[in-house]
């Protein structure tokens, strides 16, 4: 691989039995499932910076949003953001998707146990506020 947080995260994630797929030019991306209860699992990505001391967590597809909802979609987002702690909502216009991430600073030597711990945060985050984004968008 080469990017030792990756790395680690990785041997933490087998531990774990997650199934999950390495990617970047120095391994320093993990793509992944999560199960979530109210909807089926979402992708999320795992970007850790060059150095190894942060990393990114990105889910790109929590909800779609319907044509002529892009206000609504907005507006949820920016509810939820002052609403929900550590994970960010944003509505991506060209994909017209909702996506939730969160970032954090890591240390090699104890990142695979925080970067899982920021992925449950994330995806019971998510679980949470995606009935909040159905309602904004389809009532």
């Amino acid at each position: 691989m080469g990017n030792r947080s990756a790395e680690a995260t990785a041997a933490f994630f087998d531990t774990k039995k997650y199934k999950y797929e390495i990617f970047g030019e120095d391994g320093d991306i993990i793509l992944f499932n999560m199960l979530m209860d109210n909807r089926e699992p979402i992708k999320v990505a795992l970007i850790f910076s060059k150095d190894g001391t942060s990393v990114s967590i990105r889910n790109t597809d929590l909800a779609r949003v319907p044509e002529g909802k892009e206000l609504q979609a907005i507006r949820v987002c920016n509810e939820l953001n002052l609403n929900f702690r550590w994970i960010k909502f944003a509505y991506d216009d060209e994909r017209k998707m909702i996506q939730a991430s969160d970032d954090a600073v890591i240390y090699t030597e104890t990142c695979g146990e925080e970067v899982y711990r920021c992925c449950g945060q994330l995806m019971d985050i998510a679980d949470e506020a995606y009935p909040l984004i159905m309602k904004a968008l389809y009532v």
